[in-house]
């Protein structure tokens, strides 16, 4: 999964967005970047740890904080924030730090939601996509509690409901949610269910998240579509090609 880009240096610094600071984290080299998302009320340290490490030896690899949470500033007002500005925030740290993009999306759990958020609002900024047990976009309303002032979903936010990939490569690892929204209109797309592992998948079977990721970024590189279940590594590691969605 090696790739030759540009100059790439690492970094975990904070930057400035705007009068608040978000920490963000990046390590290796190689192109597509992979960026990491935690889940509700998570940090990346204690998201990623069993794979980041992995995954940066083969690729560029960034992961940050999200406001109000680990080493990132609480956003001002302390107020229940749309998941909109969320996608923002992030779209401003990715310029603020000049990574490049498009880049693949890895979102655990809500996640998945902010992944799908970010990807309504700048879909030509998201190269493919590893959903690892996102939240049904449906489930995902009102306000919870990620970190300072909590993040409001609505109910849900139609945008999220339109996220198209199209022939970007997108795979939807399986525990506890179905994924069902999140691929609706891929043409290079899997469904894989992760085989005895609970909600946290990139704990309960890291291996499997790190074939998922090196099978899009591959596809992203090649331009070629996604292994079928029978070529691809994913069986071998504890995954399980589901019928593709409608």
């Amino acid at each position: 999964m090696a790739g030759c880009g540009s100059e790439q240096r690492p970094f975990a610094k904070r930057f400035d967005i705007g009068g608040y600071t978000l920490f963000l984290e990046c390590h290796g080299h190689g192109d597509p970047t992979v960026l990491l998302e935690a889940g509700l009320g998570g940090d990346h340290v204690d998201a990623w740890q069993r794979i980041e490490g992995d995954v940066r030896r083969e690729t560029r690899t960034c992961a940050y904080d999200r406001a109000g949470l680990g080493r990132s500033d609480p956003r001002p007002g302390n107020r229940p924030a749309p998941v909109r500005l969320v996608a923002s925030e992030l779209h401003n740290l990715l310029d603020v730090a000049n990574v490049d993009r498009p880049f693949v999306y890895v979102g655990h759990s809500i996640g998945g939601i902010y992944s799908l958020a970010y990807s309504a609002d700048y879909p030509d900024e998201v190269a493919g996509a590893v959903y690892v047990d996102g939240t049904d976009p449906f489930e995902a309303t009102g306000v919870l509690g990620d970190g300072a002032g909590g993040v409001d979903y609505g109910g849900p936010y139609p945008p999220l409901l339109q996220v198209r990939l199209g022939d970007r490569p997108a795979i939807f690892l399986s525990a506890v949610n179905s994924g069902k929204e999140y691929l609706k209109g891929s043409t290079n797309g899997r469904l894989v269910e992760a085989v005895g592992s609970g909600h946290g998948i990139q704990d309960d079977n890291p291996d499997l998240v790190l074939e998922a990721i090196r099978e899009v970024v591959e596809s992203v590189r090649s331009g070629d579509e996604l292994p079928p279940c029978k070529e691809s590594g994913l069986p071998k590691v504890g995954g399980r090609c589901l019928a593709r969605l409608p």
